[in-house]
């Protein structure tokens, strides 16, 4: 962070971008290190996690493509007092993301582990701890103005619910498939015979699934 912002500093508030933006801020972290008397680098494990992360680390903060999806889905835009809570909390978080997260999905809250005196690794992980407790009463907040206009209890979602929802708002998915009824009525005889021929699919244990059930209800 300190060198970051010296950088920052001398490139008028811009992060390192391409390869040889981040080759010369290595460089950078790389000049701090401390000497010993005779000029030798000391053996300091923080600066060398610095370097070999700079890559990995420093890359735009996006919302994943699969969630914004999500956020633009009908379900989420229409919403009724049929609506169950994961689309619910879906609309907060667009709501969210709309307004006090500037773009961004709310702070999960936990942070890595990192070479890092006890103190000041828990100061850290406070701060990251605070901002993600935030962001979740901003949620909160929009989601209480979607049940009130919903006609729902405020408390119809856990607080607890509402915290999973958050933490993992960057993981969210949604599986469409068809009922059981569509699937044993009408089915798709093509993706059978493919799935089947294919010596990789997991398939089969679907179909045994299928086969150990019909067993049963027939010889119960």
């Amino acid at each position: 962070f300190k060198y970051l912002n010296i950088w920052k500093a001398s490139h008028d508030g811009n992060l390192p971008k391409n390869y040889r933006e981040k080759k010369e801020f290595k460089e950078l972290i790389k000049n701090g290190i401390r000497t010993n008397d005779n000029g030798v680098p000391l053996d300091e494990e923080n600066f060398d996690e610095a370097m070999q992360n700079v890559n990995s680390m420093l890359v735009p903060t996006t919302i994943p493509s699969v969630v914004k999806d999500i956020l633009e889905n009908e379900a989420c835009t229409n919403l009724t007092n049929q609506s169950n809570n994961f689309w619910l909390l879906v609309r907060a978080l667009r709501e969210f993301v709309a307004n006090e997260g500037e773009g961004l999905l709310p702070l999960r809250g936990s942070i890595p582990d990192m070479t890092s005196s006890s103190d000041l690794y828990i100061d850290l992980q406070r701060v990251y701890q605070t901002k993600a407790r935030l962001d979740m009463e901003a949620i909160t907040s929009h989601l209480i103005q979607i049940l009130i206009s919903l006609g729902k209890s405020e408390s119809s979602i856990s607080e607890s619910e509402i915290k999973l929802f958050c933490r993992n708002s960057a993981f969210l998915r949604v599986v469409c498939t068809r009922s059981l009824t569509e699937e044993l009525a009408l089915p798709n005889i093509t993706e059978l015979g493919m799935q089947l021929s294919n010596p990789e699919s997991t398939f089969i244990y679907y179909v045994l699934l299928r086969a150990s059930e019909r067993f049963f209800y027939r010889f119960k």
